[in-house]
C-alpha cells in the first residue's frame, strides 16, 4: 500500500514539473548572447607608429617609417624590425580584452606585481594623441591569466596569460635577423670561395648550370634549396653590433676569424651583390659570420656552412635524361655491334594515338608498351655520385656499351625540339654514365641499368 502511495506522490510531482514547463519555460523569452570583453586598448592595429618593450630592465623603441610600410628598432640598437614580431605585438594590443576586473582606485599594486612589471608596452598612435603604457603584472594562483593595469588607470584588470610571451621580447627578438634578405627571384648567380671549395653556378632562365671548375648542368632544387637557406637564413645571435656609419674595425674581424675567412658565399642579382662571409667556429658550436654590406658580427647555424663546404659535384644534375617518355621522339641506341633506331609517328586524330616505329635496322612497328617500358627505365637512370676525371678509369671499347641519342619536345616556343646523348661504360663492377660532354662521369646502380638493358632487349628481340 505504502509503495503505491510513493508512486502515486511521484507522478504528481512528474505531473507538476511537465506542466511547469511547458506553460512557464517554454513562454519565456530566450536568454540574450553574453555581451564580449571590454577592450583595453581602443587603438586599431594600423594606427600604432612607436612601441616601447621593457622586460628584465631592458628596453626597446620600435618605430614604424614615415610611409608606413616597415617598423625599425632605434635603441638599443639601429636595425630593421621583425615584422612578424611586431605584427604580432599591435594586433596583441588591438585586440586586448579585459577579462574581468579586479579592482578599481587601487593604490597599491604590490599585490598584483604591477609595481614592478614583468612586461611594460609603451605605445604612441597615428591620432597624435599622449603615449600610453601597459603594465603586465603577476600571473593569478590559477596561471590562467595575469593581473595588468594601464598606467594612467587605478584599475587592475585580468588579461590572458599567454600575453606575457607575446609581449616578453628581447631586442634581438625584434629585430630582423635574416642574414642576407634578398629576393630568390633576382638571382643569377652563386659563387663559393674557401680553401677547400671554389665553384661558380649561373641561372638561366630556369635552369641553373655550374660554369667553375668545370661547365655541366646544375640540379635546379639543390640550388634553389640553398639560394633560398641564404636568402632566408636567421642569425642564432649578434657577437658585434658595429657602427652604422662605419665597417667592422679590423680588431674584431681578426677575432672573429673574417679577415681571413673559412668561406665566402656571394649572390649576384642583376647589378647588385649580396655576400656572406663565415669566420671561425662560435663557443657555442655555431660559426660567426657578417653580411659584408653592414657592420655587424653575428653566428648562424652550422648546417647551413655545411651546405656551403659541399663540393661542386653535390650540386650537379643528377638525373642522366631530360626527356621523359611523353616527350620523346626518336631514339637512337648504339651498342658495340648493334645500332637500333625508333621513331614516333604522331596519330592524325587523337583516337588512334601515337606509334612507335623501329626504323633501323630495318623497318617494322614497335610494341607501345614494351617501348613505353624501355624509355621510363632510361630515363629514370640517375648518379649516385660524381667522379671528377675520367683519368683513372677504364674507359675504351671494351668497357662501353650503349650510347643513347634521344630528340624531344622541349614545349617551349623558341627551342621546339632537342638532343641530348648519354654514354655507358663499365670499369670492373662499376657502371658510369656521362651526359653530353660534360668532365668527370656519374656512378649508377648498376642493377638499375641492367633492368634498363633487359627491357631494351625485350624490345629488340620482339623486332628481330
Amino acid at each position: 500500500m505504502r509503495r503505491g502511495y510513493s508512486t502515486l506522490i511521484l507522478l504528481v510531482v512528474c505531473v507538476t514539473l511537465g506542466l511547469y514547463v511547458y506553460f512557464v519555460e517554454l513562454e519565456r523569452p530566450p536568454a540574450s548572447e553574453l555581451p564580449p570583453n571590454e577592450t583595453l586598448v581602443d587603438v586599431a592595429t594600423e594606427d600604432f607608429v612607436q612601441l616601447t618593450i621593457t622586460t628584465n630592465g631592458q628596453e626597446t623603441i620600435l618605430e614604424q617609417s614615415e610611409d608606413g610600410n616597415e617598423w625599425r628598432l632605434t635603441d638599443p640598437v639601429t636595425a630593421a624590425a621583425d615584422e612578424t614580431q611586431v605584427s604580432s605585438i599591435t594586433s596583441a594590443l588591438s585586440t586586448l580584452q579585459i577579462q574581468r576586473v579586479v579592482a578599481e582606485g587601487v593604490v597599491d599594486f604590490t599585490p598584483f606585481g604591477l609595481d614592478a612589471p614583468t612586461v611594460e608596452v609603451g605605445f604612441a598612435t597615428s591620432s597624435g594623441s599622449p603615449s600610453e603604457r601597459l603594465f603586465i603584472g603577476d600571473s593569478t594562483p590559477t596561471g590562467g591569466e595575469r593581473y595588468a593595469m594601464l598606467a594612467d588607470s587605478e584599475r587592475v584588470v585580468l588579461v590572458s596569460a599567454h600575453l606575457d610571451t607575446t609581449f616578453k621580447k628581447s631586442p634581438f627578438d625584434l629585430r630582423d635577423k635574416t642574414i642576407l634578405g634578398f629576393d630568390t627571384s633576382d638571382v643569377d648567380r652563386l659563387e663559393i670561395q674557401s680553401s677547400t671549395v671554389s665553384f661558380r653556378l649561373e641561372k638561366n632562365g630556369n635552369e641553373w648550370t655550374l660554369q667553375e671548375p668545370w661547365e655541366a648542368k646544375a640540379d635546379f632544387s639543390t640550388v634553389e634549396g640553398l639560394v633560398g637557406q641564404l636568402s632566408s637564413g636567421q642569425m642564432r645571435s649578434v657577437a658585434s653590433e658595429g657602427s652604422s656609419d662605419e665597417q667592422i674595425e679590423e680588431t674584431s674581424v681578426a677575432d672573429y676569424g673574417l679577415s681571413d675567412p673559412r668561406l665566402t658565399a656571394t649572390i649576384r642579382l642583376g647589378s647588385a651583390t649580396a655576400t656572406l662571409v663565415i669566420g671561425n667556429v662560435a663557443p657555442d658550436g655555431m660559426s660567426y659570420a657578417s653580411d659584408a654590406s653592414r657592420p655587424i658580427v653575428f653566428t648562424i647555424d652550422s648546417t647551413l656552412v655545411d651546405d656551403l663546404e659541399r663540393g661542386a659535384n653535390e650540386y650537379r644534375d643528377k638525373d642522366l635524361f631530360d626527356s621523359s617518355p611523353f616527350n620523346t621522339s626518336r631514339v637512337e641506341i648504339q651498342q658495340t655491334d648493334t645500332s637500333t633506331v625508333f621513331e614516333k609517328l604522331e596519330a592524325e586524330d587523337e583516337e588512334s594515338g601515337s606509334l612507335w616505329m623501329q626504323v633501323s635496322p630495318e623497318s617494322t612497328e614497335a610494341d607501345r608498351t614494351q617501348m613505353d617500358d624501355f624509355l621510363a627505365k632510361l630515363s629514370n637512370l640517375r648518379g649516385e655520385s660524381f667522379i671528377e676525371t675520367r683519368d683513372d678509369v677504364t674507359f675504351n671499347e671494351n668497357s662501353f656499351f650503349l650510347t643513347a641519342r634521344i630528340r624531344f619536345n622541349t614545349g617551349r616556343p623558341d627551342e621546339i625540339s632537342k638532343e641530348e646523348l648519354v654514354t655507358l661504360w663499365r670499369s670492373g663492377d662499376v657502371t658510369y654514365g656521362v651526359r653530353g660532354d660534360e668532365p668527370g662521369a656519374a656512378i649508377l646502380d648498376t642493377r638499375t641499368v641492367d633492368d634498363a638493358l633487359q627491357s631494351l632487349a625485350t624490345l629488340q628481340n620482339q623486332e628481330s
